[in-house]
């Protein structure tokens, strides 16, 4: 990479950066369907507490997860097969569907429900 690209790189950064920060500054305060003002920062405080609930969710699920694929995985074979093979299927189904399936999946079945 050259100098150049990374010069064009930090421009186009910094920009989507202001920008995204003017939008947010600006529309800070919407008008509401009711007539009454509608402050956006409580939204957001509650989206980054949900994505930090759900990491510390996730974090060690998936951590788990790697050590028993990585380490026991091995010794569990010659025994009972039946949950190394479901975790064989599930990560095989994880890398070959994309990620917005499942998220439209997820919103017929919440959806309809």
């Amino acid at each position: 990479m050259t100098r150049g690209d990374r010069l064009l790189r930090g421009i186009t950064a910094g920009a989507v950066f202001a920008l995204g920060c003017t939008v947010v500054l600006l529309l800070g305060k919407l008008i509401s369907l009711s007539g009454g003002a509608a402050d956006v920062w409580p939204a957001l405080v509650r989206s980054l507490g949900i994505a930090v609930v759900a990491t510390f969710i996730a974090v060690p699920v998936g951590v788990g997860a790697a050590v028993y694929v990585s380490e026991y995985r091995g010794e569990l074979r010659g025994r009972s097969a039946t949950f190394a093979d479901l975790a064989d299927a599930l990560s095989a189904n994880l890398a070959a569907v994309p990620p917005v399936v499942f998220g439209l999946v997820g919103l017929a079945v919440f959806a309809t429900a």
